[in-house]
């Protein structure tokens, strides 16, 4: 079984990867649609995103490692 440790350090190292990835995707479509991109805008809708997901991360994290073991 997970540790709660290991699972809260995946949850925060991961979001720094995916933030760079986010913010990309929001720049690029900021750009395609509006044709300019804030990038305060990009950064607090990458920030907001993320902060959602690692919550939903951590609690399927905790969740498999509950009860993952049981599924075979």
């Amino acid at each position: 079984m997970e540790s709660k440790k290991k699972s809260l350090l995946k949850t925060i190292s991961w979001p720094f990867v995916h933030f760079t990835f986010v913010s990309g995707i929001i720049f690029i479509a900021s750009n395609l649609i509006y044709g300019e991109a804030e990038w305060e805008y990009v950064g607090l809708y990458a920030l907001s995103y993320l902060a959602l997901e690692m919550t939903f991360f951590y609690i399927h994290e905790r969740a498999w490692a509950r009860f993952g073991s049981k599924v075979k």
